[in-house]
């Protein structure tokens, strides 16, 4: 039995008001699965095939707002963000995710002079596998490996010009970390990676084309829940 799965939701208002005449509101939603994670604290678990996990987070909204006399300075941000792993087999973990994000910019000085406009979409795609070195416990180490691609596209408008951008990447990656299980179904998730790829960008207004190769070393860490079989 995996147990229940229940859906919640947060929500942040937050209002900043100084002296000299800034103010700043942001308003954030985010929405979150919980399955009661919290039982089972202090004892060791059993990564067998059948299991699930994912990282919880599903996505947010956020809205910002900044006024200076006359000037605002306006951000809408709205993100979708799933990712689910599958265990083939004991200790063998498969994941894929994605990461939708829409972000929305505006800028005016005084009551009708819009000094500009800017938005981008942004979307990628991975699949990874992790290997656990450890299948019970709590502190259980893994190796991972896996490959993305991200595409992105922005744009630009002011009053007297117009600028676009389209670029896409490719990475793989391989590196390892660790998973501690503070109970039966939430862990704290912490990893090391390599990541070499490549770049491409077109930008249509001038149009010009752009490749470029990079390395980078990404630390991340997280808090990830499971469904144990």
């Amino acid at each position: 039995m995996y147990g229940e799965i229940h859906i919640a939701s947060h929500v942040n208002l937050n209002y900043n008001s100084n002296s000299w005449g800034l103010n700043y509101t942001t308003l954030d939603l985010g929405l979150n699965v919980l399955t009661g994670q919290l039982t089972g604290a202090g004892t060791a678990v059993r990564l067998g095939a059948g299991s699930f996990t994912a990282t919880g987070s599903l996505g947010s909204v956020a809205y910002g707002r900044m006024e200076r006399g006359g000037d605002v300075d306006s951000d809408l941000i709205l993100r979708f963000a799933p990712s689910v792993g599958y265990f083939l087999f004991d200790g063998l973990l498969v994941e894929v995710g994605t990461d939708l994000a829409y972000t929305a910019n505006q800028k005016q000085i005084g009551p009708s002079f819009r000094l500009g406009d800017s938005e981008s979409f942004a979307a990628s795609l991975h699949l990874d596998a992790r290997y656990y070195v450890l299948q019970r416990g709590r502190l259980l180490p893994y190796l991972t490996a896996g490959i993305g691609r991200d595409h992105e596209r922005r744009s630009y408008v002011s009053e007297n010009s117009l600028s676009e951008e389209d670029s896409k990447s490719e990475t793989w990656r391989a590196g390892g970390g660790f998973s501690y299980f503070f109970a039966q179904r939430l862990a704290l998730d912490a990893s090391v990676r390599y990541e070499p790829g490549s770049n491409s960008a077109s930008f249509v207004a001038p149009f010009t084309d752009r490749e470029v190769s990079f390395n980078r070393l990404r630390i991340a860490a997280g808090v990830r829940f499971f469904f144990l079989k």
